[in-house]
Formats: structure tokens, C-alpha cells, sequence
């Protein structure tokens, strides 16, 4: 994973379902909130000295939005209940998770990624606070060409409706 690519992965592990098929949650419409804190360099200065200044400033305005907290809406089906909890999407074959507990109110999980600068390690942990809530946790440590950085954040959802209404089932 190219050391930009990290911060495109998660939000889809935020906003993914994090729930598998033990966990006692409602399906429907979900409002999803996550917020995720980075720490440490995924460009040199000398990199950053080669992008012109418009896209520096892009590049630099994508990742203080980031970090700002983000809620959607999602459809919650009996298919994505079943399907559980996936740490990156978009590399199948590449990741390997590792379920630690489950149980129907807490999933918690483990995950090692290969990329090219290393294995990106990462830990998930999900509690329901009942059918329609949910809290959560997750980390991930890699490395990019310029070193080490982290990745932290943190996932709430709440139940909205048993109906997703125009809020897609394949999201």
C-alpha cells in the first residue's frame, strides 16, 4: 500500500459495518460517526518540496479533513451481518484478521496487512451498548518510505430505522 492509500482505507474500516454475525444488532439504517487521529510523517519534506503548492495545499486540506469527525448513514443487512467485519476492502488476499472475542455485544479483532513497506498491524474492537448502539475502537501501525506512523480512531453508530429507505443496500 502506497503510504497515501492508508488514509483511504479508513475510513471504509470506519464506516464498514463492524459487526459480524454473532453480535445482537438491529439491521436497517444506521448512522455511523468516526473520527481517526494520524501521527507521524506519509511524505518527506523533499517530497513535499517536488508537489506544486496547489496540490501541497490540497493534499494537506485532505488530511486535516481526515481528521475531523465524519457520520453517514448506512443500511445494515442480515448479508453484511453475516459477512462481519473486513480490515481493508479494497486488497483482498492481501490482509489476514485473526478474531480475538465475540460475543453478541463486543467483537474484537486483529488484522496484519502486507504492503510493500512492511505489515501494516491493526486492532478493532466493537461493543454494542444494546441492539441499536455501538461503540468502538481501532488502530493501525505501518510504515511509509519516510518511517513509521499510527493511525487511531474512534466509531460510534445508532440504530435510526428498520427501513434504509433510499440509502443503498450495497454500500
Amino acid at each position: 500500500m502506497r503510504p497515501a492509500a492508508a488514509l483511504f482505507a479508513l475510513p471504509l474500516l470506519s464506516t464498514t459495518p463492524a459487526l459480524a454475525g454473532e453480535l445482537a444488532a438491529n439491521t436497517g439504517l444506521w448512522e455511523m460517526t468516526s473520527q481517526v487521529q494520524m501521527q507521524g510523517a506519509l511524505l518527506s519534506p523533499e517530497m513535499l518540496a517536488q508537489i506544486p503548492p496547489e496540490a501541497r495545499a490540497q493534499i494537506e486540506a485532505s488530511m486535516h479533513s481526515a481528521q475531523q469527525p465524519h457520520t453517514r448513514r448506512m443500511c445494515l443487512t442480515e448479508e453484511k451481518l453475516r459477512r462481519g467485519f473486513r480490515f481493508d476492502q479494497q486488497r483482498s488476499g492481501q490482509c489476514e484478521q485473526q478474531v480475538v472475542s465475540e460475543t453478541s455485544t463486543l467483537l474484537e479483532m486483529r488484522g496484519v496487512c502486507h504492503q510493500e513497506t512492511g505489515d501494516a498491524t491493526m486492532h478493532a474492537r466493537i461493543t454494542l451498548t444494546g441492539r441499536d448502539q455501538m461503540t468502538g475502537s481501532f488502530d493501525m501501525d505501518s510504515k511509509s518510505i519516510v518511517g513509521p506512523h499510527h493511525i487511531s480512531g474512534q466509531i460510534s453508530g445508532k440504530w435510526i430505522s428498520a427501513d434504509c429507505g433510499s440509502v443503498g443496500k450495497d454500500d
